[in-house]
C-alpha cells in the first residue's frame, strides 16, 4: 500500500489564537490509497517529545489541527477480520506557522515611467510567504491586473508588468499568502510622464540657410508650492478617515503628494481632492491612510521633472482604539506606621502574596490621552504581632475608579493612572500570645477605602499587555497598619 505525500500542511503558532483573531480554522489532511480488503485504519502521530496520539478511521484520510513543529506518522491497517495486517514506517510531517502579511509601502522603481514601459513595482512589508497571490485593482475602472514576481523576500516583493497597458491612477493592492491570510493597500497611485513633443518646422516657402535654427517652443516647468496647511497636528485612529485642508500653487494633473520623514526613506502616498480655487492658488483636501506610525512628517508636493516642495511639517498622533481589558497582578505590600514605611519587621509579616484582578473600559480618546473606568478587587493576607496578641487578617477590597492613559510609544507603551474609592471587608482572628487561645474575632466587617495607582503598560502582542506599577492604598481598619504602598506586576488581555 502506498502512502500519498500530497497532503497540504498549514503551520500555526497556536490554533486557538489564530482562529479567534482572524476567524480561520486550519486543518491538515493526511491521505493515503485505500483497499477493499481493509476494515479500518489507525494512524499514529508522534510529536517532538515522542508522545504518540492515535486516530481511528474507516476513511482513507484524517483531518487534524496541530501546532507548529516536527512530527512523524505511521499507518496501521486492519483486514476484514479486524486483524492487524500491516504497519508502515514512520513518515516525517512538518507543520510551520501561518503568517498574517502587512504592506507598509508600494512604489515604482522608475518614478517617471512612459506609457508602454515595463512597470516594476516594489512592495515592502512584513510576513510575506512564498508564491503569494497579488492582484492590482484599478479603482476607477475596477479592472484587475496580475504581474510576474521576479524577486521575493519575506519583507520585499518585486512585481513586473510586461506588455500591459495599465492605466495611470489609484490602485488597491491585494496580497494573499498561501495559508489564506490576506491584506490590502489602497493608496498606491502613479501617473505616466509625457515625452517632450517636438513640433515640426513651420511650413514656409523660403529655404532655410544652414546657419539658421528652428525655434522649438518648450513648456517651462511649473514649480509646486504648499502655501499653508489647516493645522500642524493630525490624530489618526484605526478605522477612521483623516484629512487636511491645504492651499497650494502649481497644481497639475500629474502632481503627486506624499509624506516623508528623516527616520527612513519610505514615501507614503497621499490622495487628494480639489475643494475650490482662490485666485492663483488651489484649495485641496489631503487624505491620510491609517497605516502610519506616530512622528513628525514633511508634506511633499511633487511636479514632473522632480520639482518638490517639502517645507510644511505635520505632527501625526496615533490614538489607541477603544479598549476593554481584564488583568491580574501580584503585589507585595509595604505598610506605613508612625515610624514611616516598613516592608517587614518583628511585628508584621505577609503570609501570602496579595492578588489583584481588574476589569476596565477606556472609551474616550483625545490627542491629550485616553479616559475610562476601572473596577479592581484584591485579596490580602497578613500576620501582625504585639506584646500580647497575634493577629491573622484577611482583607478583600473592591475599588471602582476613573483612569487616564497616555501613549508614550505608539501602540506599544502607555502610562496609566487611576484613582478610586471603595470598601474593604476584614476577617480577623486575634490570639493570646501566652497560650494561643482565641481573644477576639471580626467577621466580614466593611471599612471605607481608597486607592491611587500609577503603572506602565507594555503591549508585546495583539490582545495582551504587561503592567508594572505601584498602588497607594488606605483602608480605615482599626489597626496600626492601614496605609499600604503596593508595588505590582501583572498581565492582562484586551477584549
Amino acid at each position: 500500500m502506498e502512502i500519498k505525500h500530497t497532503c497540504i500542511f498549514i503551520f500555526l503558532l497556536t490554533i486557538a489564537c489564530i482562529s479567534s483573531a482572524f476567524g480561520k480554522d486550519f486543518v491538515q489532511r493526511i491521505e493515503w490509497e485505500g483497499d477493499n480488503s481493509v476494515l479500518r485504519y489507525e494512524i499514529q502521530i508522534k510529536d517532538s517529545n515522542k508522545k504518540i496520539t492515535t486516530y481511528e478511521t474507516k476513511n482513507t484520510y484524517i483531518d487534524v489541527s496541530l501546532p507548529a513543529g516536527t512530527y512523524y506518522y505511521s499507518l496501521l491497517i486492519y483486514d476484514l477480520l479486524n486483524r492487524l495486517s500491516l504497519t508502515t514506517d514512520w513518515y516525517p510531517l512538518e507543520i510551520v506557522q501561518a503568517l498574517q502579511p502587512t504592506i507598509d509601502s508600494v512604489e515604482l522603481r522608475n518614478k517617471k515611467p512612459l506609457f508602454g514601459d515595463t512597470l516594476t513595482v516594489i512592495i515592502a512589508g512584513t510576513d510575506f510567504e512564498e508564491t503569494p497571490a497579488i492582484v492590482f485593482t484599478h479603482l476607477e475602472t475596477n479592472t484587475e491586473y496580475t504581474g510576474k514576481i521576479t524577486k521575493f523576500s519575506d519583507t520585499k516583493i518585486e512585481v513586473i508588468f510586461e506588455n500591459s497597458e495599465i492605466p495611470e491612477g489609484t490602485f488597491n493592492i491585494g496580497l494573499e499568502n498561501p495559508c489564506g491570510f490576506f491584506t490590502n493597500y489602497t493608496t498606491f497611485q502613479f501617473v505616466y510622464d509625457q515625452p517632450q513633443e517636438i513640433l515640426p518646422p513651420p511650413e514656409d516657402s523660403n529655404t532655410l540657410l544652414p546657419q539658421e535654427e528652428i525655434a522649438i517652443p518648450i513648456e517651462p516647468p511649473v514649480k509646486p508650492q504648499i502655501l499653508s496647511i489647516q493645522k500642524n497636528e493630525i490624530s489618526l485612529q484605526q478605522g477612521q478617515k483623516s484629512e487636511l485642508l491645504c492651499s497650494v500653487l502649481g497644481l497639475l494633473d500629474k502632481t503627486t503628494f506624499f509624506l516623508s520623514n528623516n527616520e527612513n526613506d519610505n514615501k507614503i502616498p497621499l490622495s487628494y481632492k480639489i475643494v475650490s480655487y482662490a485666485g492663483s492658488s488651489t484649495i485641496i483636501n489631503l487624505f491620510f491612510p491609517n497605516a502610519i506610525t506616530a512622528g513628525y512628517y514633511q508634506i511633499c508636493m511633487e511636479n514632473p521633472r522632480e520639482l518638490i516642495d517639502k517645507n510644511q511639517v505635520v505632527k501625526i498622533i496615533v490614538l489607541h482604539n477603544r479598549e476593554w481589558y481584564l488583568s491580574g497582578g501580584l503585589m507585595y505590600p509595604i505598610y506605613y506606621t508612625e515610624r514611616g514605611l516598613v516592608l517587614q519587621d518583628g511585628n508584621f509579616s505577609t503570609i501570602g502574596v496579595p492578588v489583584q484582578v481588574s476589569i476596565g473600559f477606556i472609551p474616550i480618546n483625545t490627542p491629550f490621552g485616553s479616559f475610562g473606568l476601572d473596577l479592581s478587587a484584591s485579596y490580602k493576607i497578613f500576620v501582625a504581632e504585639s506584646d500580647l496578641l497575634i493577629q491573622n487578617l484577611k482583607i478583600v477590597s473592591a475599588y471602582p475608579a476613573i483612569q487616564y492613559q497616555k501613549q508614550i510609544i505608539s501602540q506599544k507603551l502607555a502610562f496609566n493612572v487611576k484613582a478610586g474609592i471603595g470598601i474593604s471587608f476584614l476577617d480577623s482572628q486575634m490570639y493570646n500570645k501566652s497560650d494561643m487561645s482565641l481573644h477576639d474575632t471580626i467577621h466580614n466587617k466593611g471599612y471605607f477605602s481608597w486607592i491611587m495607582s500609577g503603572s506602565f503598560k507594555i503591549y508585546p502582542a495583539n490582545h495582551m499587555f504587561l503592567e508594572f506599577g505601584c498602588d497607594f492604598v488606605y483602608m480605615n481598619i482599626p489597626f496600626e497598619f492601614n496605609t499600604f504602598v503596593m508595588p505590582k506586576i501583572g498581565i492582562g488581555l484586551t477584549l
